[in-house]
Parts: structure tokens; C-alpha cells; sequence
């Protein structure tokens, strides 16, 4: 995690001066200024940590339009200025942009399958050794599972990355030559990293807004290719008064496409060659892993009832039940050895062995002789801090080459639109922006400062986890309304394809608008949430599964006149529950306390010994449940107490 709680300078500064750069994009300075200047303005003024607008005390014709004026109670003021920079670039042709597009599209792809290939190395480097697993069993095999995860994640984020290219490729070439709008997208970036006398002038003008008195601290914000600019332009001032932020910067992307003019047309070429070998690749053989998942969830479904029904029968029947357990082991063999069957083959294993190596020997061979200066152009020694959202795919490659020291990831809404809502992320950017600013205004660390940065920490631990949480409830939501179609219309995979297409845009949308109204939640709010969320999520998550196997067996062998229906209304608690675990829903602890509470009544009605006591089991662990999250209650309405 990022620090940037040091002090920036010992004494207390009058003065400061917050220039704020624009993206890829931007031709309006007006529509620049009020979603990014008033915007922090607002913030700062709303958010308790003292700062207060103020008017223009002159004319203000040092500033550029749409500047706000703040003030900090130990009597710092600031100016928050929109700096414009679209005006310096110019309209290249059609051809030379789309043949510039092109090269950079292809080495875009580059640049991410090294950084995600340095990400796999230096997991498999990190994974505990035999000793360590003997000292610590189960957090080795925690570390190794997350390890095999994010391995996973970013063989994923190559094909991804790769498809998107092939596609941007297929359909952003034609749109340079019919869409104006496309075109000067890719001018602005193309100026910046292929016109030297325009990169110099945009440099110029940031770094003659930048010329402040002695007594005044700049800090450049910078969003998108804002970033890459702020960053050349910070780097000529002096260390001592001079502070950089920088939302969703496009550092190392735009240093890539810069340095990429030195990559010749073979390796553009083997480039092309090599991303078409690995998506073809790895489609095929991501279908070969969608049916091996697909039986697997079978497996479990089918496991799970026949587990059930043996578990019951030792109540209902005690003759069967060993028949029942037996044949849940047969039918757990049999599923495996299925999976076994439909797993990828040796020769696609061949295959995949052979072409992986080649790809990134090509990869590494066009690439990575300029990796080594886009990583020294990413490692600032500046105080402050590169935000970074986790699926912004602009940033990606900065958060994975900068200094450990300066970059934060932040979750957003965890979706690929995140790179154009930095600005209206309260919970993880601005307040952000608003502690470095209190911290230059009072010179030091205060005591108030220092519950603020531990407030900081646990509102992006709530944001991640809601973020989290919502996408498993799309997932869930998604999976539940595709199985529904297929049992409904077996015979038409269209409508289940539509089904799971609907549902899940409808979650995209409902998960995109439960983050916008999270941002103006106040911060107590946000740390009660926080202090809500489980600890032990896959604890939470294995309980209620068992509980819910029984439940299953129990609506398959009803023992008495709606049996069946209780007990199927248990089970559905009791997923719920286990979906809200995977999530780390704030309402996790409640939902599993209440699942195991109704599957406790329901074995308390076969009135037999073994019922009663599992009965009495669930009524133990959902009476654990509830005490724990009572507890964890009143520490968070206490830290909120001291927050206030």
C-alpha cells in the first residue's frame, strides 16, 4: 500500500497551488473544469476536514477560467486551476494516425503481456518453500491458492488484452477515417508521443503555470495522459516544493508508444503473429476449461443431493443409509473421472507448451529492450501518489513498474469504464487528495491526520469488498437466470445465451449505481460498513454450503407434509448466505445466522436424537454468528464515536 504520510515540508505553508491536467479527449474547458476542479472544490469544502471555498479576492487573471479559491483553518489557501493542453495539439492525417494506431495497439499489447508476464514471475517467485509450508500450514496454502489465482488472472488479462487489440484493430481503424470524434482521440496521444515540438510546447505551457513564487508548494494532479504530462513537467522542478498525484496515469502506456518508434516493421509484424497464435490458443483452450468447470459444477450439485440424501436417511431410514453413502461415492467417482475425461488433452497440453514460450520470446525480443527506460521514466521520487483502479487497463502497466512507494490501487466500481471516474470517486481519490493537501497546509503529521490516513485505509478496504460484492451477486444472479432458461426451453440456447446477457447488464447497472450513491455516504457510515465485514469469509462460506447440503437432501427426501418446501426455502437462505460470504456482504454473518437457525428447525421436526443434535449444532454456530457481529457492532459505533 502507498504511504505518503510523510511531511513535505517542516513549516506551514500560506500557499498552494493545485494545477489540474485533462486526458485524451478533452476540447471543452469549461465541461474539463467542472468535472474535475469543482468537483475536488466541492469535496474539500463538504467534507469535514475543514477547508472552505472562497472567493476571488481580484481578478484573478493569473489563473485560467473556472479556478476555485479554498481555504484550510490553519490559514492555507489554495487555487485549484484547470490547466487546458487540447489546443496545442494538431490534426494529423487519416493514414499516418491510422498507421500510428496500428503500432501502438500492437505494442500496447506487448507492453501488457510483459508486465503481466513479470507479474507471474514474481508470484511463483513469492510462493512459500518446503519449510515455511511445514511451519505454517494453512497460510502457505492460503499463499499458494492466491498465488494459482492471480497467476490465472494474468494469463486472463493477456488474452483479454490481446482480444481487445484484434478488435480495436478490426473496428478503430475504420472509425479514423469516418469518425472526427476517433480521430482526435488518437491525435492527442499521437501528438504527445510522436511530435517532439508538440510535446515540448504542451510541456512548456504546464511548466509556465507551474512557475509559482518560492513560498508557494505546487501539487500537479494529473488524469490520463494529464499524468504523463504532469509527471514531464514535475520532474523540472524542485523537489523541496513540488508534489505529484496523478489519477489513472498514462505514464507507461504513452512512454511504450513513444519508445516503440525504435521497433522495426518485422517486429511489428511478429507481434501480430504472435497475439493472433495466443488468442487462438487459449479460446481453444478456455472452452476446454468452460467444460471441465461446467461438469465440476455438476459434480458438486450431484455430490452435494447425494450427500444430502445419505445424511437424511440416517434419520429417516437407518437401513438405506449406508446404501445412499455408498452410491454418493460412486456418483463422486464417476464425476471425477468424467472431469477426467473432458479435461484438456495432452496434445493441446503440447501445444500450449510449445506456443507459450514462443509468444513471449517474441514478445520479450520487440519489447523489452525499451522496458528497462519506460520503468526509469515510471519511478518518481516525488512526494505523492499514482491512483490506480484495478481494471483500468491504462494505469495497469504504471502499477506495475512505478515505485511500490507511490502507486495505491483502488477498486472503483471494478469495471473497464473506471479509467473517466476518477474524479468522482470520493471514497478512494479525492479524499485522498484532500489529506496530502491538509498535510502540506499544517506542515506535519497531525494526530487528526494520522485517524484520517487509518480512515482512508478502511474506507478503500469497504470500497474493494462492496465492489466484490457486487460482482458476485451479478455472477450469482447471472448463473441462477441461465440455469432457469435452460431447464425452461432446453431446446433453445438462445433464449439462455439472452438470459445471461439481460441479467447481466441489468447487474452492471445496478452495481454501477449503488457505487455513484456510496460516494456521497458519509465517512462514519462507510467505517461502520467496514467494521461490519466478516473476517473469515470462506468459514462463513463452507458452513453454509454444508448447511445447505443437508437442505437439499432434505427437499429431495421430504419426512413429513411440507418438508419439501421449508426445507427449500432453508436452502435458498443458506446459498444466499454463502453468496454474500464469497462477497464479504456486510450481511453475511445475519444471513448465515438465520439459514442455520431455520435448518436447525427443520432437523428439530424429525424428533430424533441425531436431529436434535444437529438442531442444536446450527443453533450453536448461528448463536456464534451473532454474538460476533454484535461485538464488532459496538467497536465500529465506538470508532465512530472517537472518528467524531
Amino acid at each position: 500500500m502507498a504511504s505518503t504520510s510523510r511531511p513535505v515540508h517542516p513549516s506551514r505553508l500560506r500557499r498552494i497551488y493545485v494545477p489540474v491536467l485533462h486526458g485524451i479527449g478533452t476540447n471543452d474547458h469549461e465541461k474539463f473544469a467542472e468535472k474535475s476542479v469543482e468537483r475536488l472544490a466541492a469535496h474539500l469544502s463538504t467534507s469535514g476536514s475543514g477547508w472552505r471555498s472562497t472567493e476571488c479576492e481580484h481578478d484573478c487573471e493569473e489563473f485560467a477560467p473556472k479556478h476555485k479559491h479554498v481555504e484550510h483553518p490553519s490559514g492555507a489557501q489554495a487555487v485549484i486551476d484547470p490547466i487546458s493542453w487540447y489546443d496545442l495539439i494538431g490534426t494529423p492525417g487519416r493514414w499516418t494516425t491510422a498507421f500510428w494506431l496500428i503500432r501502438t495497439l500492437l505494442t500496447l499489447c506487448g507492453v501488457h503481456a510483459l508486465v503481466n508476464g513479470w507479474a507471474i514471475m514474481n508470484v511463483l517467485s513469492g510462493l512459500p518453500g518446503v519449510s515455511q509450508s511445514i511451519r505454517h500450514p494453512w497460510r502457505s496454502t492460503m499463499s499458494v491458492a492466491a498465488g494459482i489465482w492471480r497467476v490465472f488472472r494474468s494469463m486472463a488479462w493477456i488474452l483479454v488484452i490481446s482480444a481487445l487489440t484484434l478488435l480495436a484493430l478490426v473496428f478503430g481503424v475504420p472509425l479514423i477515417f469516418i469518425s472526427p470524434h476517433t480521430r482526435r482521440l488518437a491525435s492527442d496521444a499521437l501528438g504527445w508521443t510522436s511530435d517532439e515540438d508538440t510535446r515540448e510546447a504542451v510541456i512548456q505551457r504546464v511548466s509556465e503555470a507551474i512557475r509559482r513564487p518560492p513560498d508557494e508548494h505546487v501539487v500537479l494532479i494529473g488524469h490520463s495522459q494529464g499524468g504523463a504530462i504532469a509527471s514531464s513537467a514535475a520532474h523540472r522542478r524542485s523537489k523541496r516544493r513540488t508534489s505529484l498525484i496523478t489519477m489513472g496515469s498514462g505514464l507507461a502506456v504513452l512512454g511504450a508508444i513513444r519508445a516503440a518508434r525504435d521497433v522495426s516493421l518485422g517486429s511489428t509484424i511478429a507481434l501480430l503473429v504472435a497475439m493472433l497464435l495466443y488468442v487462438i490458443t487459449a479460446i481453444l483452450a478456455v472452452w476446454q476449461v468452460m467444460v471441465v468447470t461446467a461438469h465440476a459444477a455438476l459434480t458438486l450439485l450431484l455430490t452435494s443431493a447425494s450427500t444430502g440424501i445419505a445424511l437424511w436417511s440416517v434419520v429417516i431410514a437407518p437401513g438405506v443409509s449406508l446404501q445412499h453413502s455408498l452410491m454418493s461415492a460412486r456418483l463422486t467417482t464417476q464425476s471425477a473421472a468424467l472431469i477426467s475425461a473432458t479435461s484438456p488433452t495432452l496434445d493441446w497440453l503440447i501445444v500450449a507448451i510449445i506456443i507459450a514460450p514462443v509468444i513471449v520470446i517474441i514478445y520479450s525480443r520487440s519489447v523489452k529492450p525499451i522496458t528497462e527506460r519506460i520503468i526509469a521514466e515510471c519511478r518518481s521520487e516525488l512526494p505523492g501518489v499514482d491512483l490506480c483502479a484495478t481494471f483500468d487497463p491504462v494505469s495497469y502497466p504504471l502499477a506495475a513498474l512505478a515505485s511500490s512507494d507511490r502507486v495505491r490501487r483502488i477498486a472503483q466500481s471494478n469495471a473497464l469504464w473506471d479509467h473517466t471516474t476518477y474524479f468522482s470517486n470520493r471514497v478512494e481519490t479525492l479524499r485522498h487528495v484532500e489529506r496530502h493537501l491538509s498535510q502540506i497546509a499544517t506542515g506535519s503529521t497531525s494526530p487528526k491526520q494520522v485517524l484520517a490516513s487509518a480512515h482512508d485505509a478502511m474506507c478503500n478496504d469497504e470500497a474493494s469488498a462492496s465492489a466484490r460484492m457486487a460482482r458476485t451477486a451479478r455472477g450469482a444472479t447471472t448463473l441462477i437466470a441461465v440455469i432457469i432458461a435452460v431447464a425452461s426451453w432446453p431446446s433453445a440456447p438462445i433464449i439462455a445465451w439472452a438470459a445471461g446477457v439481460c441479467t447481466y447488464a441489468l447487474g452492471t447497472v445496478a452495481k454501477q449505481r449503488t457505487w455513484t450513491r456510496r460516494q456521497s455516504q458519509p465517512v462514519s457510515r462507510t467505517i461502520r460498513r467496514f467494521m461490519h465485514r466478516p473476517h473469515y469469509p470462506w468459514a462463513y462460506a463452507t458452513i453454509a454450503f454444508l448447511a445447505a447440503t443437508s437442505m437439499l437432501g432434505a427437499m429431495l427426501v421430504p419426512a413429513f407434509p411440507g418438508a419439501a418446501i421449508l426445507a427449500f426455502a432453508t436452502y435458498l437462505a443458506l446459498m444466499t448466505a454463502t453468496v454474500l460470504a464469497l462477497g464479504r456482504s456486510v450481511w453475511t454473518a445475519w444471513a448465515a445466522a438465520v439459514g442455520l437457525a431455520a435448518c436447525a428447525a427443520v432437523w428439530m421436526t424429525q424428533a430424533t436424537v441425531y436431529g436434535f443434535a444437529v438442531a442444536i449444532g446450527c443453533l450453536v454456530i448461528a448463536g456464534s454468528f451473532v454474538a460476533f457481529q454484535v461485538n464488532r457492532t459496538r467497536d465500529s459505533r465506538s470508532l465512530s464515536t472517537i472518528s467524531g
